[in-house]
């Protein structure tokens, strides 16, 4: 159902299609419609990786050398923890903005839920909105990489990018987690 979903065509009627319905695997159908691909990379740029330590060493002719060191443990630890966080806040920017329609259901339970397992939920505000999305709406790693695909694409995104997004997530082929 997904890869379906995923080969719509992207262009109606000569125009690049601005919206979109996706249906989850609950069977609950969710408007999708465009994000400005620079709010993606302006909230994406927030996170920036680590600078590369230099590292001199002394050669065999007594000279000094310095060169950046891409292989410091910490650098490269540094540098994982940056790309997760830009790829966790370009993924809030397309759900919060990406499914305007989606309001929280009126029982607190799913938010009551979720602060049992230590996640602080605002009482109200597009946060809240943004926890329900992501902890209670998209309950199913399939359901996750529908939305975020058809995002991606009626945002303009290019079918490298597509692909790009749909491999930082989980595969759901184990059980469709």
């Amino acid at each position: 159902m997904a890869e379906k979903q995923v080969e719509q065509a992207t262009k109606v009627a000569g125009k690049m299609e601005s919206e979109r319905i996706v249906v989850l695997s609950d069977g609950t159908e969710v408007k999708c419609v465009s994000v400005s691909p620079l709010l993606i990379q302006e909230v994406t740029m927030r996170h920036s990786g680590p600078d590369a330590p230099t590292k001199t060493i002394q050669t065999a002719g007594g000279l000094e050398e310095t060169y950046i060191d891409y292989k410091d443990e910490g650098y490269l630890r540094d540098t994982e923890k940056a790309e997760l966080a830009q790829r966790l806040a370009s993924t809030d920017a397309l759900l919060l903005m990406g499914l305007p329609d989606v309001q929280e259901p009126k029982s607190k339970a799913w938010a009551e839920n979720l602060e049992v397992l230590g996640l602080d939920i605002p009482d109200k505000g597009p946060r809240r909105r943004l926890a329900f999305i992501k902890f209670s709406l998209l309950r199913r790693t399939t359901d996750l990489t529908m939305v975020v695909t058809a995002l991606t694409e009626i945002s303009g995104a290019t079918k490298e990018m597509v692909a790009e997004a749909e491999a930082s997530f989980p595969s759901s082929s184990a059980g469709d987690r």
